[in-house]
């Protein structure tokens, strides 16, 4: 079966964004395209051409066929029959490139990156309702159930996969136990998640990069972060944000993770989003010491009125 072989780092840079392709080396600093966040080859770094109109469309479409890792004809053939069928084109595009058996597989977390999981399907570690299936453009339907094999549940790959994942949520449409390594997908709920991903607010969200604004603050910066939050994982946003920060010169900032505490800085057992609304607490008071006591940090030296008001305005 073809598949592209070449370097993926290069892959990204030609796209000027992140595309995830090869797990946890994307949220550090090894990262090229935090180090060379241009267009590969020997004029990459002088040539920039606006793009627009078809040029737009072109780049829209490559990153979809880069990151699902299909070539051309395949992805050709995915368009044709979501031509054919009665829906919105895109959407139904997006719904069969996130049931390929791979990126299933990769979306439970049995997988560091698609391409791990697209060998993982090959060598016939992953099941389909309890028989194996080695084709990775599978078309997961649904209520069917997929597992790893009992007998790979203890390789490497996969455990650090299962470490990797426990502190990302499972998307909406699929059913997950990380335990035991299986899930299905349990209802019809695809197309509605193809929907809120592929919304215009959705993408300008994970096409925008912070790091150079963060690099402009001259300001005091307090960046807190959960320990157990599932929706900005510390050990993959925190360094980030350090990083801009030192590059822009700030020296007056402080990162710190707070063990235990969810998104909402809750004290939480699992972080994950459903668990929310069973928490009675509004905020730790871990966090709010965190904050109460930085603030009276920088206002150190103010008068007790102004200190008071800084401090009721933080909080």
């Amino acid at each position: 079966m073809a598949r592209y072989k070449g370097p993926v780092c290069r892959l990204c840079r030609r796209e000027g964004m992140k595309l995830f392709l090869k797990g946890t080396k994307c949220f550090s600093d090894k990262c090229p395209v935090e180090k060379r966040n241009f267009a590969p080859g020997q004029h990459g770094k002088d040539r920039k051409a606006k793009i627009v109109g078809y040029g737009l469309q072109l780049r829209e479409k490559q990153k979809a066929k880069r990151i699902y890792f299909t070539l051309e004809k395949q992805f050709r053939n995915y368009f044709e029959k979501a031509a054919r069928s009665k829906g919105v084109t895109g959407d139904l595009l997006l719904q069969q490139l996130e049931r390929r058996l791979d990126n299933v597989a990769f979306r439970m977390g049995f997988a560091i990156s698609r391409r791990q999981a697209r060998q993982l399907v090959r060598h016939g570690h992953v099941y389909v309702n309890g028989k194996k299936v080695n084709i990775p453009s599978y078309q997961v339907a649904v209520g069917e159930e997929i597992s790893i094999r009992e007998t790979s549940n203890k390789l490497v790959v996969i455990e650090t996969a299962r470490e990797f994942a426990s502190h990302q949520p499972a998307p909406n449409w699929l059913q997950v136990d990380r335990e035991k390594l299986a899930g299905k997908v349990p209802e019809a709920q695809i197309g509605m998640q193809v929907k809120a991903v592929s919304s215009p607010w959705f993408r300008d969200l994970l096409q925008y990069d912070p790091a150079p604004t963060l690099s402009k603050l001259t300001c005091p910066v307090l960046v807190l972060n959960g320990g157990k939050d599932v929706q900005v994982p510390p050990e993959q946003n925190l360094p980030v944000i350090r990083r801009a920060l030192e590059a822009g010169g700030n020296k007056n900032y402080e990162v710190d993770e707070l063990p235990g505490l969810n998104h909402l800085f809750q004290d939480a057992k699992s972080g994950s989003i459903s668990e929310y609304s069973e928490i009675e607490e509004t905020m730790s008071p871990l966090a709010l010491e965190k904050v109460a006591n930085w603030i009276l940090k920088q206002t150190a030296g103010q008068s007790e009125f102004a200190r008071a008001s800084s401090v009721s305005g933080g909080l």
